[in-house]
């Protein structure tokens, strides 16, 4: 998608353009997509497994994708008290959280971008999970599909 040939877009389902169409980005939703592009494929493994090891529906379970050192710092020290993310800006990247959340983070991310709200609370299509990725730009939401782990395709 998007010109890339990344076999991890496989498991991402982002608004693509049509045939010959082009979608203009803004910097930071390109920075997002980006963000989510490098976690897809963890993020579709997690998927997987909360649906099909844990039992959870796709009405439950959320995954995120969120740039730690953020306005949305709150949703990752209550996400993954106690997490490392120094040992990443020590080797100079850019700490970012992935997992899995329940469903209320919907509404608490939509309280703060009413803009998406809609995006956020709609449940995603069946056989597909619902990924929220977050920074200082903003949120954008996607619907990724879940595979067993080492699997790509």
């Amino acid at each position: 998608m998007f010109g890339s040939t990344n076999k991890r877009e496989a498991v991402l389902d982002a608004q693509a353009p049509l045939e010959g169409e082009i979608i203009p980005m803004s910097k930071a939703a390109k920075e997002r997509h980006d963000m989510m592009q490098t976690c897809a494929l963890r993020l579709a493994e997690m998927a997987h497994r909360a649906l099909h090891i844990k039992g959870l529906r796709r009405d439950q379970v959320v995954m995120v994708c969120i740039k730690v050192d953020s306005r949305w710092r709150w949703i990752v020290d209550q996400l993954m008290p106690g997490a490392d993310w120094q040992q990443y800006r020590d080797q100079g990247q850019e700490p970012v959280a992935r997992g899995s959340a329940m469903w209320p983070i919907c509404e608490a991310v939509a309280d703060e971008l009413p803009d998406l709200k809609d995006a956020l609370l709609e449940i995603p299509a069946e056989g597909r999970v619902k990924v929220i990725a977050l920074d200082d730009g903003g949120g954008t939401v996607y619907e990724i599909i879940p595979k067993p782990e080492g699997k790509t395709q």
